[in-house]
């Protein structure tokens, strides 16, 4: 969660891109949207994703890599 918005009590959520490659790890991961902007949300998720791990995309039994998208919200509380 990013400080400066835990801070204020604001929650946010930020839309994320990225590839699942074929070992499964996130590649290329980036920013698509985040509201509100300029609070730190985006960043926060992108080191969310870049820290996941995930089962590999498989077509006709081999590994391939898959284009993804993940919204991931913030609750202040």
């Amino acid at each position: 969660f990013p400080e400066v918005a835990q801070q204020a009590g604001v929650s946010g959520l930020a839309l994320i891109t990225f590839v699942v490659d074929k070992s499964g790890v996130p590649q290329d991961v980036k920013i698509k949207q985040e509201r509100p902007p300029d609070l730190g949300f985006g960043e926060a998720a992108v080191k969310v994703m870049q820290a996941m791990r995930f089962t590999p995309g498989m077509q006709r039994d081999k590994a391939v890599n898959v284009p993804m998208q993940q919204k991931i919200s913030f609750s202040a509380q």
